[in-house]
């Protein structure tokens, strides 16, 4: 072998190809997520109300996904699954409704000044949208009631953007801001329910498991013939009263 063929470096590896993509089988797949989580029935037997969002706009679909679904399913678990009334559901509970208040205040002001200004420019809707969304949502907790109604506002007003773009009232760029940042408003109120669903719901598990540990040291104290405090002997006399 010549000294040349000895020092010439070795072949670079070829990488592996990057698997294509299916953007279409993973639009979809995506799609059929959603309409699963959209479908969701709790476990028991739980009363609920059927109720039909009728959206003209796809970011009205957008935000029915991303924060109605969200939210109905945190509100359920919130309302009917924590019957510890413990301190922290009780704030998580006020917090909420008062976020309910504010969002609900600020997105119909909002909606009561650009179709203000629909009026005062003489504003022509357009005719209709391509395609009508209708969705058939089971309500748990009048709360979700209270989210869909957000949402349909959030329908309401995109559509008055429209309007006031049409009639270049404004410019795409506003129209885009405002959208864009009552949608994100509203996926974030899902989200803050969902985070405090999930802290109420481990308070009230570590509330539990504190309360089991207090039975088992007073049957094991029992158990010994170990006098209770008078403290826990009442609480475990109410505890036989009350089964």
């Amino acid at each position: 072998m010549s000294t040349e063929q000895a020092q010439a470096p070795a072949p670079a590896e070829t990488a592996p190809a990057r698997p294509t993509l299916d953007r279409a089988a993973a639009a979809a797949a995506k799609r059929r997520r959603r309409e699963e989580e959209a479908t969701w029935r709790p476990d028991h037997s739980t009363p609920f109300w059927m109720y039909q969002l009728n959206l003209q706009t796809d970011k009205a679909a957008y935000v029915y996904h991303m924060a109605l679904v969200k939210a109905q399913q945190s509100l359920y678990f919130f309302y009917h699954t924590l019957p510890d009334n413990v301190d922290v559901v009780a704030a998580a509970e006020k917090d909420i409704n008062s976020r309910f208040e504010l969002i609900e205040k600020q997105m119909g002001d909002e909606l009561a000044r650009i179709k203000a200004l629909a009026d005062s420019v003489a504003a022509t809707p357009p005719t209709a949208y391509t395609k009508v969304e209708t969705f058939q949502v089971a309500m748990y907790t009048p709360e979700a009631r209270r989210f869909a109604s957000m949402v349909e506002t959030f329908d309401q007003l995109v559509q008055t953007l429209d309007v006031l773009w049409f009639a270049a009232a404004i410019n795409r760029r506003t129209k885009s801001q405002l959208v864009q940042q009552y949608r994100n408003l509203l996926v974030a109120f899902a989200r803050e329910i969902y985070v405090k669903s999930r802290r109420a719901k481990n308070a009230v598990r570590a509330n539990r498991m504190l309360r089991d540990a207090e039975r088992i040291e007073r049957a094991k104290a029992k158990i010994d013939g170990i006098r209770l405090p008078e403290a826990d002997a009442n609480a475990e006399a109410q505890e036989l009263a009350a089964a």
